[in-house]
């Protein structure tokens, strides 16, 4: 956790194990050349895991300098949604970590990755295509899962409209 105490940003010490952050709160540190490592003991941290946005491989890079975190934490760089309670890819602390990707799928859930140039055209579906492993594209949840959310609020036209464009247009 970050605090400001007279023009001084320092890291508040705890023997925290498991962290959840964002790209954007380690992008944070970056720029304000906080090194994590060096301000507070991290012994007891085994896990950090990142969600909201892409990790980009600068931080990847970044989380495991001599700058970041120490080497025997685990990143997990996730993907999921507030709306779906969960997670389409998850981390797996028994698989490596790649830089720049997302461990694996989580159980339950078929996920591919799309080609992320197929557009559909206004009120008509394309098909979109899956790429290989390692190429770039957008995460798709192929089939319908348990805690797929059934509508979008508020109720009613505008939050069907929102769920369909959420979830099917694309």
């Amino acid at each position: 956790m970050l605090s400001k105490t007279t023009n001084r940003t320092k890291l508040i010490p705890t023997r925290v194990t498991y962290l959840g952050i964002s790209p954007r709160w380690l992008q944070t540190l970056v720029s304000l050349n906080l090194c994590p490592q060096r301000i507070t003991n991290l012994s007891h941290l085994t896990n950090v895991t990142s969600t909201g946005m892409v990790l980009s491989e600068s931080l990847f890079r970044w989380f495991y300098s001599s700058a970041g975190f120490p080497s025997h934490v685990h990143l997990g760089n996730i993907s999921g949604g507030t709306d779906i309670a969960g997670c389409f890819a998850i981390d797996n602390t028994l698989t490596p970590v790649y830089l720049g990707g997302c461990q694996g799928p989580s159980l339950g859930i078929k996920v591919a990755i799309y080609d992320g140039t197929v557009e559909s055209g206004e009120g008509k579906a394309v098909k979109g295509r899956s790429v290989q492993d390692g190429e770039p594209g957008e995460l798709v949840a192929e089939v319908a899962f348990v805690n797929m959310p059934v509508m979008f609020w508020p109720p009613g036209e505008e939050g069907r409209k929102k769920y369909r464009s959420a979830y099917f247009e694309r």
